[in-house]
């Protein structure tokens, strides 16, 4: 009798137990899911700038580096906020405020804390204390490839959020481009102009061009990527030298272009570490966008319809790590005829290290370019991102026909883990180069696919966030020679198309 007492009991303090943890569960479940309100009573910005105050000397150089910074004025940081006093407000719309801030490219840091004033009632009268420190707001962007050899961005000129761009033509291309970017609520206004002289022995031309474009922000909701529409215009004019035309047979001849385009871009940005940079953060796009252009060219022979698309979808995941995919399209039809297209491919991927091989990391680039019933002077060069050129091609190429298509596929990888000697953070590095040249027929040219292959090393600093530095050697069995190089290593990857309507290059 006794220990049928005890089992009853024991059954009973089990039951009340299991009663009460579901209890104390469901309460739970029921505090995490009521999520408390706060009312607004006032807002109050801090806003620290990039540069702190030059208690040292004050040197020219020093006076024109801290007007260059100036501090983010605080109507930009309430036209994000788009609180007023009164409004209700939950933890959920602070965490959104604060990835808004951190999503311009005006912050480096954002915190943002709350202090209850009053807790009588269900909503708490709060006031928001909002701190911002300023990023440096100059970027420097060295292209090797194609477009200006060097572009100067200010993200923020005079506080307020305007941008402007200089852009400086020196390679093959001499000239001056600047874009003014003007902050709105609902998607900025964007300005620009280009002007540039192409000075190859045998292709030369003067190039103007002038362009607006408008972005259309559209709300979308805090679990999706931010997105929104792209709108551009502009009008181009290029006019071939008179050593250009009295040369070629069938020459080129002067025409003005009007083009516009419309785009669809969803933006969002994912941290991850260890996909260009060495054992570091980095902050990658994650993605996409999609344009179709639209334009008509006039000349004395040229009278005809563009059209083209182009899209890109990046993938940033710290599993992994990085995948990027984009295309370009465009084509000239006159009479329902297509009289030339281009088509333009490129996929990238950078993997995770391998722990059973020391941590190599491996980076796959591939690039396909093709025309089609393009005409018989212009032609590609080997060197991707050269500008296009006549006929006939470069004597050291040992081809005979010119280029009408081209394979590039690139793999690299670095040999090992990081290694650091304080200040500097290294890794050996190898990689290989394969080429694919083909004519007009689609034939392949070169009897040799291995481009160039070679070893190097990359360096970048322990604490300061600058671009790594690669500097590779190698031989090209292509032109029988050595190949040094020394570049960035950045990868200029973005979902964002410009506002600019251009034609696709032929390079």
């Amino acid at each position: 009798m006794g220990k049928k007492c005890r089992g009853a009991a024991q059954y009973i303090s089990l039951t009340a137990g299991l009663v009460l943890f579901f209890c104390i569960l469901h309460k739970v479940q029921a505090s995490h899911s009521t999520a408390v309100s706060y009312t607004l009573r006032t807002i109050t910005i801090a806003s620290t700038g990039a540069i702190g105050p030059i208690t040292a000397k004050t040197y020219p150089c020093l006076r024109l580096v801290r007007w260059l910074t100036p501090t983010t004025d605080a109507s930009l940081i309430y036209r994000v906020i788009n609180l007023e006093a009164g409004a209700i407000f939950d933890r959920k719309i602070l965490l959104s405020i604060e990835k808004r801030l951190m999503e311009l490219p005006y912050f480096s840091t954002v915190s943002i804390i709350r202090k209850v004033v009053d807790s009588n009632g269900n909503s708490h009268l709060s006031d928001l204390m909002i701190q911002t420190k300023d990023r440096f707001p100059i970027t420097f962007d060295l292209n090797l490839d194609e477009g200006p050899l060097l572009t100067i961005t200010h993200h923020n000129a005079w506080g307020h959020g305007h941008g402007l761009t200089q852009e400086f033509f020196l390679k093959k291309r001499w000239g001056y481009g600047c874009t003014y970017e003007l902050p709105k609520l609902h998607g900025n206004y964007f300005f620009g102009g280009q002007w540039y002289n192409q000075i190859d022995d045998t292709y030369r031309f003067d190039y103007k061009n002038l362009w607006i474009g408008k972005l259309w922000a559209i709300s979308a909701k805090t679990s999706c990527l931010p997105y929104y529409w792209i709108t551009g215009l502009s009008g181009y004019i290029k006019q071939f030298r008179p050593s250009v035309l009295d040369t070629l047979r069938n020459p080129y001849h002067n025409y003005r272009l009007i083009l516009g385009k419309v785009g669809w871009v969803a933006d969002g940005y994912t941290t991850i570490r260890d996909v260009y940079k060495l054992n570091g953060l980095e902050k990658l796009p994650n993605g996409g966008s999609i344009e179709v252009l639209y334009g008509y060219q006039n000349g004395a022979y040229n009278n005809r319809q563009y059209i083209g698309i182009n899209g890109i979808k990046n993938i940033a995941h710290p599993t992994f790590k990085y995948l990027h995919l984009s295309f370009e399209s465009g084509a000239f039809i006159h009479k329902k005829t297509v009289e030339e297209a281009i088509l333009k491919l490129r996929f990238v991927y950078s993997g995770p290290s391998i722990r059973t091989c020391n941590g190599m990391r491996q980076c796959i680039a591939i690039n396909y370019i093709i025309g089609y019933r393009m005409p018989q002077e212009r032609v590609l060069a080997i060197c991707p991102g050269d500008p296009e050129s006549l006929a006939p091609v470069y004597q050291d190429n040992r081809l005979q026909q010119p280029i009408y298509g081209r394979l590039n596929v690139q793999l690299h990888s670095t040999l090992h883990k990081p290694i650091v000697i304080q200040p500097i953070r290294f890794v050996c590095l190898g990689f290989t180069h394969f080429i694919g040249l083909y004519n007009q027929s689609n034939q392949l040219l070169n009897q040799i696919w291995v481009d160039n292959y070679g070893v190097g090393v990359q360096l970048e600093h322990v604490r300061m966030s600058w671009p790594a530095v690669a500097c590779t050697i190698g031989y090209s069995p292509l032109l029988g020679k050595v190949v040094p190089s020394v570049q960035l290593s950045i990868g200029h990857f973005k979902n964002k198309t410009t506002p600019k309507p251009t034609l696709i290059a032929y390079s």
